[in-house]
């Protein structure tokens, strides 16, 4: 016979049954000290996730000058050491930095140089393999060899050769004193480059070498975060790297997302869906109205990105052929009124740049002390003009002896310079030269041949500063000669002088603090009395921080990328 059992007794029995049958509860926890019963294990907490706007599109390419590129490079492979926010070079993946005192940098007898670096136990690549000295071997190989268009850095020249005695070590020897020489494996001149994963398509093919998916969703570093995912023109989601030498960065997650437009950036600040912007793309003005409005950030303004606002000349066959005349140069910069422009359109944020040097640089006083100054003065520009043989016209127009209009052209590099390129055509038209201004289309913006040969003048947010050195030797001119491709930063005016070549080579060969200071003041007054390059001021980059973010350097040295210690970054 079925024993029938009343409902309410049948679920009493089956919930006493359960309980019995239950395992143990777990004894990790602590007793809780102020009444010794066992507290509630706590529920695992949310990885920290932050999201950072570029402005561009990025990929990790070395050497690729874009604004933003080596913050973000810094975040996936900054190299085995880091410049910090004073100026001074920090180890991440060696034990020390080479230097006269420790020893590890060795000016020889004979004018020769040695570097050594001894790598960490146990770093990895973000794929697992051990980084080893074949890596900087491999490193330098490719710094050395022009072929593949994209990693021969200046540093790398004056190389002679590199020796790897074990796996942890690695010896550079110098044919010259190079000032920089501590920063060969770094963002500065060539971070470090996986052989495991190059070196094969890299001897099959080295002109093909930067086509390879590895600069972009398979990209490999050794920095403190790893590429999780790539979506070419949207984001790259970043993932934190456990193995990382110096430690586990302290935020989980960055989503780097790719937002053009300033507007659409700025609300995402407002609205908390962004934490942190890098690179140029925030216009002065939407920046200090963000200042004021944004009470859950701050905006910073930087000069460590080493950019200013500056006209470059057409050295090579300029139309007008005028240009090509210094005096004609210095009548149309006292022709501008630089301070006005500063103040307009940066707010006074930005002094007239009347050096090369970055305003932030602890030697720019010392510098800009030196330089000849071009102070606005329309009266005497016009007389310089006239003296070159040019006479106005009842149209208010200067022109030749033979009765041709002196007319000009300024072609701007992208649409942040509109704005001071339109003033300064305005400047140049009220003096009597008539102005027409452009801005280079998005479909030719590589095509590098027509970019190279532009008229008569061109308007960039330029690199300055120690970073821009480079871009005055002459062989970094675009020419036919090397069809129109250099590597790193190019010479845009195309200027080219055995002199200024012989003072940038000197000061990367000049260990001496006073005796480098000097070369760096004899460059920029070659600069300032050439006028191969027309500076107008500084570009203070606006960042946009939000208040749970720390750790995020602000008032930066002017070489420090914003991510240089950014495995200590952290949310509140």
């Amino acid at each position: 016979m079925l024993l029938r059992m009343h409902p309410a007794l049948l679920v009493l029995t089956l919930i006493l049954t359960l309980a019995a049958c239950a395992p143990p509860p777990a004894s990790t926890s602590a007793p809780s000290a102020a009444t010794g019963e066992q507290a509630a294990p706590s529920a695992p907490s949310a990885p920290k996730r932050v999201n950072v706007i570029v402005f561009r599109e990025m990929d990790f390419l070395p050497n690729n000058s874009f604004p933003g590129s080596p913050d973000v490079r810094h975040l996936v492979n900054p190299g085995v050491s880091v410049l910090d926010d004073r100026g001074l070079q920090q180890p991440l993946l060696v034990e020390a930095v080479p230097s006269l005192e420790n020893g590890l940098w060795k000016l020889l007898p004979d004018g020769r140089m040695e570097t050594t670096w001894r790598l960490k136990s146990g770093v990895r690549w973000h794929d697992g393999e051990p980084f080893t000295s074949d890596d900087l071997v491999f490193t330098t190989q490719l710094g050395q060899d022009r072929s593949t268009g994209a990693f021969g850095h200046a540093a790398f020249s004056s190389v002679e050769g590199v020796t790897a005695p074990d796996a942890q070590t690695i010896t550079v020897t110098w044919k010259q004193p190079y000032v920089d020489a501590d920063q060969l494996f770094t963002v500065a001149f060539g971070y470090p480059l996986p052989r495991h994963l190059l070196e094969s398509p890299y001897q099959q093919d080295k002109t093909s070498l930067i086509q390879l998916p590895y600069w972009t969703s398979g990209y490999v570093g050794s920095g403190p975060y790893r590429v999780k995912d790539f979506v070419p023109g949207n984001r790259i989601e970043l993932q934190a790297f456990e193995q990382y030498a110096p430690g586990k960065p302290k935020i989980d997650e960055l989503d780097l997302i790719y937002i053009p437009d300033p507007n659409t950036a700025l609300a995402n600040l407002l609205s908390g869906t962004a934490d942190l912007t890098v690179g140029i793309g925030l216009p002065i003005e939407s920046a200090l109205e963000m200042r004021d409005r944004w009470h859950d950030g701050k905006v910073s303004f930087e000069f460590s990105d080493h950019r200013w606002y500056v006209i470059d000349p057409q050295f090579m066959d300029p139309t007008p052929a005028i240009i090509g005349d210094l005096r004609f140069r210095r009548a149309i910069l006292h022709a501008i009124d630089r301070q006005e422009l500063a103040e307009t359109l940066q707010a006074g944020l930005s002094p007239v740049a009347h050096t090369f040097m970055a305003p932030n640089q602890p030697d720019y006083k010392v510098v800009e002390d030196r330089v000849i100054r071009y102070e606005y003065d329309p009266r005497k520009a016009a007389q310089m003009i006239e003296e070159l043989g040019y006479s106005k016209g009842a149209d208010g127009v200067y022109h030749d002896a033979a009765g041709r209009p002196l007319e000009v052209d300024i072609q701007g590099s992208s649409d942040s310079v509109q704005k001071p390129m339109l003033a300064v055509a305005g400047y140049w038209q009220r003096l009597g030269i008539p102005t027409t201004s452009s801005v280079v289309p998005a479909q030719r913006a590589a095509d590098w041949p027509w970019r190279a040969q532009y008229p008569s003048f061109a308007m960039f947010t330029g690199t300055n500063d120690l970073e821009g050195l480079p871009a005055l030797f002459g062989n970094r001119a675009r020419t036919a000669e090397n069809n129109y491709e250099v590597s790193g930063i190019p010479n845009w005016p195309r200027y080219r002088s055995a002199e200024l070549d012989g003072m940038v080579t000197r000061f990367f060969s000049t260990i001496p603090k006073n005796e480098r200071i000097q070369v760096l003041s004899d460059i920029n007054e070659h600069i300032a009395q050439n006028l191969n390059l027309m500076g107008l001021y500084y570009f203070p980059t606006p960042y946009g921080i939000a208040n749970r973010l720390t750790n995020i350097p602000i008032n930066r040295g002017s070489r420090a990328s914003i991510a240089w210690n950014a495995q200590t970054w952290d949310t509140k």
